[in-house]
């Protein structure tokens, strides 16, 4: 039978009709199987071998410096001196205020006059309470200037 005579009498019993029984060619030859492959057993596996740990690679030789850029220097020196007048101005603004001050009124300052950000701003101010140059009260926000700090503004 071919394929065609195969698919047409199925569709015919899907649908309840009489089915051609046709006889199958005998014309084809037996498909041909191989005989099972024989599978041999696993061979053992030896354990790894350890493996030394790898020596020591020796520190290079002292590679000369590249001379400093003098641009970059320059702007380096020049952020510095910015960043202390920023400080200085931070301290001078608490004294201003009474001798204490808001953080979000710092904050808005040091952005809106000197251009120090966030971030820039947080390194400010843990520099400034680390050195005592004022108190700083966490659950008020507020910053009280010190001793020291009003001594750091006058020199």
């Amino acid at each position: 039978m071919r394929k065609r005579d195969r698919l047409k009498n199925r569709l015919k019993r899907l649908m309840g009709g009489p089915v051609d029984i046709q006889p199958p060619v005998a014309d084809a030859p037996a498909p041909i199987v191989p005989p099972p492959a024989q599978v041999a057993p696993p061979k053992p596996v030896a354990p790894p071998k350890l493996v030394a740990p790898p020596k020591p690679v020796p520190a290079p030789e002292a590679v000369a410096e590249a001379p400093p850029d003098p641009k970059a220097e320059e702007m380096a020196k020049k952020a510095a001196k910015h960043f202390e007048k920023t400080r200085v101005a931070m301290l001078k603004f608490v004294i201003e205020q009474g001798g204490e001050a808001s953080m979000a009124d710092m904050h808005a300052l040091s952005e809106r006059r000197y251009f120090i950000g966030h971030r820039r701003f947080s390194d400010l101010m843990e520099g400034i309470v680390g050195e005592g140059l004022i108190d700083f009260d966490h659950a008020t926000g507020m910053a009280q200037i010190t001793d020291a700090g009003a001594a750091y503004v006058a020199k």
